[in-house]
């Protein structure tokens, strides 16, 4: 009954894991579906990769204190974390555009 127990709190954990990446995948789409073309939409874009970039660091800790070798390494975590990272920060880059910030600022 131990083992069956085990099993599925293991179980548990990849559902878990799973419904979190899935979150994250849907914050993602939603801050690349915005048009971006005015200053609300480049704040809720930003806010939603920023989101994403959370919930991905997040299941790339959980995955490395449970030492667990599921489906997605903490490799490919990291990438998908670094990815809205970087998604986030060309928000950050638009809007200082738009509002035509000095260059050096940009840079």
């Amino acid at each position: 009954e131990a083992g069956q127990e085990s099993q599925q709190s293991g179980k548990l954990g990849l559902e878990r894991a799973a419904t979190l990446y899935n979150l994250a995948c849907a914050e993602s789409a939603a801050g690349a579906r915005l048009d971006r073309s005015s200053e609300a939409c480049v704040k809720a874009a930003c806010r939603h990769f920023s989101r994403a970039a959370g919930l991905v660091a997040y299941l790339r800790r959980c995955a490395r204190e449970e030492r667990s070798e599921g489906e997605a390494s903490a490799t490919s975590l990291e990438l998908c974390e670094q990815l809205m990272v970087a998604q986030a920060q060309a928000c950050v880059y638009e809007k200082a555009i738009a509002e035509e910030v000095a260059a050096s600022v940009c840079a």
